[in-house]
């Protein structure tokens, strides 16, 4: 069994690890296809574990099964490779991304509880954040979104070295993608939506959240790492991307969780500071573009109303579906 808190560091090493390593492997941009390809990041061929013998033939899609002593013929069964194409890699490759120059000793002994929003010091506590979801998916063993069963039949397959080697990358793609996409979150971060956001605004969006199969119930882990949002402006479009997934979130009553540097609500501090400038001399005026980049930014100052109100309620349903799924444990399952 070992020490709980030392098995829970020792999970936390390894997958941010196995992350890292994933996206050297699997990069994001690389491995998409294009943009009306129906997926969001479909690995492509040359970068699909296949178990074809021949390296220097394309697969045929297929894999000849020999039968047992005295069972009859053998039987030919579809290759993981093309059983792959049809997953959702996405969440998975997005998700590891953040922790692709994370090094062990970015990590230390800590925890964090889960919550619709938590406000975050740093990257590595972000981190930590989506590492304690990934986690908390692994100890309850939510099911996932799309079934990796495929992959089991394999292992009893007369298979080369190589092959077996592509055959583990499988399994472990199949793994982690259960962490970050399953029956009761989905982790989708800043970088990933904006990047979809920007190929075909709200309806590319809204085509992902149909192929995630997400529904109402189900909540949306959003990571926002990156600089501080700001203000946009009354024609900015800068937060175009935010304001569309909130819409989409408030239409399919999802939950949302949010992980951020930023506050939700305005700092005492900086509102304080907000009316002294106002009450000031006209001198203030001239500081005020230097003042502007040290301030910190809460959401309820960035985001237009309708955007806030979305914001709160998504935040409140993903508050209610916590007490739901959280059993009545801490968060590791000890």
């Amino acid at each position: 069994m070992g020490n709980p808190c030392a098995n829970h560091d020792r999970w936390m090493l390894s997958t941010a690890g196995a992350m890292g390593s994933l996206v050297e492997n699997f990069p994001p941009r690389e491995s998409q296809h294009g943009v009306y390809e129906g997926h969001w990041v479909a690995l492509k061929e040359d970068r699909f574990p296949c178990q074809k013998s021949d390296e220097t033939l394309n697969c045929p899609g297929w894999v000849w099964r020999e039968a047992e002593p005295s069972r009859g013929p053998g039987c030919a069964v579809v290759c993981p490779c093309l059983q792959g194409k049809k997953m959702l890699w996405g969440p998975l490759l997005s998700v590891a991304q953040e922790f692709k120059k994370v090094s062990a000793q970015s990590f230390s002994a800590r925890r964090m509880k889960l919550s619709a929003f938590l406000q975050c010091a740093s990257d590595c506590e972000i981190q930590h954040a989506l590492l304690s979801w990934l986690l908390h998916a692994a100890v309850n063993d939510f099911p996932p979104v799309q079934s990796g069963e495929w992959v089991s039949p394999f292992t009893s397959f007369e298979l080369t070295m190589k092959q077996r080697q592509t055959l583990r990358w499988w399994a472990r793609l199949v793994e982690l993608n259960q962490l970050v996409h399953n029956s009761a979150f989905t982790v989708l971060t800043r970088a990933g939506v904006e990047e979809l956001y920007q190929k075909g605004q709200q309806a590319r969006l809204m085509d992902v959240f149909d192929q995630l199969q997400l529904q109402e119930g189900q909540c949306v882990v959003l990571s926002l790492g990156g600089d501080q949002l700001q203000p946009p402006g009354s024609h900015s479009e800068r937060l175009a991307w935010l304001d569309a997934l909130l819409t989409i979130i408030d239409d399919r009553s999802l939950g949302l969780s949010l992980i951020t540097r930023q506050p939700l609500l305005i700092p005492e501090v900086y509102e304080n500071a907000a009316k002294r400038r106002e009450q000031a001399d006209y001198r203030w005026k001239a500081r005020h573009s230097a003042e502007s980049e040290r301030a910190i930014y809460s959401l309820q100052s960035v985001l237009r109303r309708g955007a806030w109100d979305r914001l709160i309620e998504a935040l409140t349903r993903a508050n209610f579906l916590l007490t739901k799924f959280i059993p009545n444990k801490n968060e590791f399952g000890h």
